[in-house]
Formats: structure tokens, C-alpha cells, sequence
């Protein structure tokens, strides 16, 4: 499982590279989720690539998917958990857990019913949940609201819900250097150091700059624009 892991954080890492180089290739998070599908297929481990059967053999799937639901409740306002009114919530994408697919039938696996999935206390339905930001304009108070709640989503994914193995966080920026919005990353995953977090930016001003900022506990790394 541990070169699973390091196939998820190279894949990660060659998207990042693609970005650095070329940061108009992504017009919206979306195309950077395809890229990353893309590159998981290409270079990934085999094991990212195969057909795995559910419980009784009828049904297989693949392990990535797109727009998969917690196994939590929670209030999005103020990030509170709660099982009893709170909504659940989604990931751009995640790498499911094939021991969570061959030991479950196709529609636990899907995870849309909440009470014959989520109540029955499965854990580590995923091998990694992951969710992307690109910061296409100036950094609004908004949009760091939404990064910092992800880092929440995500921790909560990793230690209290135990949903999954690895949690990721992908945040690009092409618009303009932040440097008091690193501070405040490095604040957010102090708090969730469950959470691995990238950071990059790729500024095409009339001087090129490029900055990468990793948060959390990677196995691989890009070997350049390092920031601490």
C-alpha cells in the first residue's frame, strides 16, 4: 500500500509540474481533476488502474471517482459536525479502498445511502480523498474561507471519521503572489496537520516567478521552488 501512496503523491506531483510550466492549461478546477485522472492512468500503479469486484462478483468498478460523499454530517457555516440535522458533503475526487469494495455490496460502495453506508461504522472506504482550488483572480475573503474549510472537510475525513487513509489538498494560483495568504496556509495546516496541502504559484508577469509550498507529511516531492 505504501507505493500505492507514493503513485498518488507522484501523479499529484507531475499535475503540479504541468501547472508550474504551464499555468493556462487549467481554465477551471475541473480540467485540473481530468489531468490528474489522466495522469494516474498513464504513470500511476497498476493497482489505480484495474477493475475490482464487489462483495458478491456481480458488479465492478474502478477506484477513482469524482464528486464522492462524506460519511459525515456536517454544517457548512460554521464547520460544525453533526449527524442529526447537518448536510453531507463531497470530494472532488478520491481513490477508493479496495478492501472497502470487495468486502461491500455496489451500493455501499456508491455511499449514496447515507443510513446503510455511512451508520453502519465502515472505516477507510477511501485511500485518498482529494480536493482542488485554483485561484484564477485576486484572493477574496471568500475564497480562503473555502480553502480553510477544506482543510477542516478533510482533516475530519483522515482523524475523526476515519473515511479515509490520506487526505489532499491542491491549491494553484496564477494571478499574483500572496504572500501574507502562505501565513495563513501555514496557520490552517498547523491546525490540521492530518491534511497534505500543496501550494503553488505560477505568476506570468513581466518577470516569471514560481513558488511551491507543501504542507503536511508527503513521500514525494518536486525538487524545485521549494518554500519553507
Amino acid at each position: 500500500m505504501n507505493q500505492i501512496n507514493l503513485g498518488i503523491e507522484k501523479c499529484i506531483n507531475s499535475l503540479g509540474e504541468k501547472f508550474l510550466k504551464w499555468p493556462y492549461n487549467f481554465f477551471t478546477e475541473s480540467d485540473a481533476h481530468s489531468f490528474l485522472y489522466y495522469y494516474i492512468f498513464r504513470s500511476g500503479p497498476k493497482e489505480l488502474k484495474l477493475f475490482y469486484s464487489t462483495i458478491n462478483d456481480d458488479e465492478k468498478t474502478v477506484l477513482i471517482h469524482r464528486e464522492y460523499p462524506t460519511n459525515f454530517r456536517y454544517h457548512k457555516e460554521n464547520m460544525s459536525l453533526d449527524e442529526e440535522t447537518g448536510g453531507r458533503g463531497h470530494y472532488d475526487l478520491v481513490i477508493l479502498n479496495p478492501d472497502f469494495i470487495k468486502d461491500h455490496n455496489i451500493k455501499e460502495v456508491i455511499a449514496q445511502d447515507y443510513k446503510k453506508t455511512c451508520q453502519k461504522n465502515i472505516k477507510e472506504h477511501l485511500l485518498a480523498a482529494i480536493e482542488f482550488k485554483l485561484i484564477t483572480k485576486p484572493l477574496s475573503a471568500g475564497l480562503k474561507n473555502e480553502i480553510e474549510k477544506d482543510f477542516k472537510k478533510l482533516a475530519w475525513a483522515v482523524k475523526d471519521k476515519e473515511q479515509a487513509k490520506n487526505a489532499y489538498l491542491i491549491i494553484f494560483n496564477r494571478t499574483r503572489k500572496e504572500e501574507v495568504f502562505l501565513n495563513d496556509l501555514r496557520k490552517y495546516s498547523a491546525e490540521n496537520p492530518e491534511v497534505k496541502a500543496i501550494y503553488i504559484e505560477s505568476i506570468k508577469n513581466e518577470k516569471r516567478t514560481y513558488k511551491i509550498l507543501y504542507m503536511g507529511s508527503w513521500s514525494h516531492k518536486l525538487k524545485y521552488g521549494l518554500t519553507n
